[in-house]
Parts: C-alpha cells; structure tokens; sequence
C-alpha cells in the first residue's frame, strides 16, 4: 500500500528536520567543547600570569630588603666613623694642648736662657768694658 504524496512529504520534511535537529546538536556539543577547552586554557594562562607576577613580587621584595639593609649598614658605618671622628678630633685636641704647653714651656726655658746667655753676656760686656777703662 503506498502512502499518500503528502504524507510522504512530510515524512521527507520530518526527516530533514530530524538530521538538521542531530546536526545542531553536534554543532552545540563542538561549540561547549571548544568554550570548555577555551575557559581551561585561560585558565592555564592566568594562573601561570598569576605565578610570574608572585615571582616578580618575591623578587622586589627580595631586592627591597637587601637595599633596606644597605641603607642600614650604610647609616651604621656612617655612625661609627663620626663617633671615630669625634674620638679622633678629642685626641688631636688633647694632643694639640700637650703640644701647646709643651712649646710654651720650650718658649719659656728658652727664654730663660736667652735671658741668662743676655745677662751673661752683659756681665762679660761690663768686665770688657771695665778692663778697657783700666
């Protein structure tokens, strides 16, 4: 028994419609697939970004702290060389007055003994001068 011409095109009509309906289906499972595979390589992308820039971030801090102990040994060796200093100018000060007082008291015995060469040679001027007159 043959169908009649239009059931049979609408069984032709449902067919095609039934094969684009599995066509679709497959379009839409490729299409999640590749959105799913998408999502999993951004993923991948970031959290390797994420690690590179936790790297970076270790790496300031690292080079922060070295510089922070720098600046500190820098202020530290600058402290001691003042309090090296301020030792070394009380030295030379008190080098300086036992230098003082030891040229004063040169001064004072050479004076002395420019005084007594002077009266000494006064007295043997006199007595020249004396021994003239006889």
């Amino acid at each position: 028994m043959a169908l009649p011409k239009d059931i049979l095109e609408l069984r032709s009509k449902r067919e095609s419609l039934e094969a684009e309906k599995r066509s679709l289906a497959e379009e839409k499972r490729k299409k999640r697939e590749k959105l799913k595979a998408l999502e999993q390589m951004i993923i991948v992308e970031l959290t390797n970004s994420n690690e590179k820039t936790r790297q970076d971030l270790s790496q300031l801090d690292s080079n922060i702290d070295d510089l922070e102990h720098r600046v500190e040994r820098a202020r530290e060796e600058a402290e001691n060389e003042n309090n090296g200093l301020d030792r070394l100018n009380v030295q030379i000060t008190d080098e300086a007055v036992e230098e003082t007082m030891e040229n004063e008291m040169e001064t004072a015995i050479v004076s002395e003994s420019s005084t007594s060469s002077s009266e000494n040679q006064d007295e043997k001027t006199g007595q020249e001068n004396e021994k003239k007159k006889r």
